[in-house]
């Protein structure tokens, strides 16, 4: 993960735990850089729930996670997003799929022949997920995701904290602050893909990010401001 995404991360939580003081909800906890603790940990009438925080520049994408994939090492996140939404076991054969038919400049590692630069290469229009059914699978994985991680709600703040939208982590809708928080689903992204992001670290190596545009048309915004008053 990037220095710059994990500064707007932290600041995108401080925002929300900003608003939640606000409206005299007491925080418990908020994850240090680095960590993999949940974002916010927070208490309504006496039970801890927590949120999971994204932050974008303007609502048209969040990364959903970033992993460092290495040649002939399994990566059980990136290898199960292809498996599910591409037929192929490993995002590595993947790759080399790619490299075979389309040549060797069209995808690849860090260091990998034809493969110029620090970062490696990903194609978006072979790493790009926006069929129903692939969409369908999409929203089951991340709700998989917070499942695991125990998320309560699902939050994407603005870059500066001007305006959020609070989403339930579950199939139930949530009540929080004065609000409904429904379920985040496949009516609020238009689609998800793989990206690079940064330098991949080494040859045979490659940074690879899960991210998702979002529906802005879908997507409810609260302006920070007003909601505070």
């Amino acid at each position: 993960m990037s220095k710059g995404r994990i500064e707007k991360g932290a600041q995108a939580q401080e925002n929300f735990s900003a608003i939640l003081e606000r409206f005299k909800i007491p925080i418990v906890s908020v994850a240090p850089k680095h960590s993999n603790k949940p974002d916010i940990i927070f208490s309504i009438d006496g039970i801890q729930r927590q949120a999971e925080v994204k932050n974008t520049r303007d609502f048209a994408s969040i990364t959903v996670f970033d992993k460092t994939v290495n040649r002939g090492v399994p990566n059980p996140d990136v290898d199960l997003v292809i498996k599910k939404f591409k037929g192929f076991p490993s995002f590595e054969k993947y790759i080399d799929h790619l490299r075979k038919v389309n040549g060797d400049k069209y995808a690849g590692f860090v260091g990998d022949e034809g493969i110029e630069g620090v970062s490696g290469k990903l194609p978006v229009e072979s790493f790009r997920f926006d069929g129903p059914a692939e969409k369908r699978i999409f929203i089951e994985m991340i709700r998989n995701h917070w499942a695991k991680n125990g998320d309560d709600y699902f939050v994407i703040m603005e870059s500066g904290g001007a305006r959020f939208a609070v989403y339930s982590a579950t199939m139930r809708t949530k009540r929080i602050m004065n609000m409904n928080a429904i379920p985040f689903s496949t009516i609020h992204i238009k689609d998800a893909y793989l990206a690079t992001t940064g330098a991949g670290g080494g040859d045979g190596k490659l940074r690879v990010a899960l991210k998702v545009t979002l529906n802005i048309g879908m997507i409810k915004t609260k302006i920070t401001s007003k909601f505070l008053k």
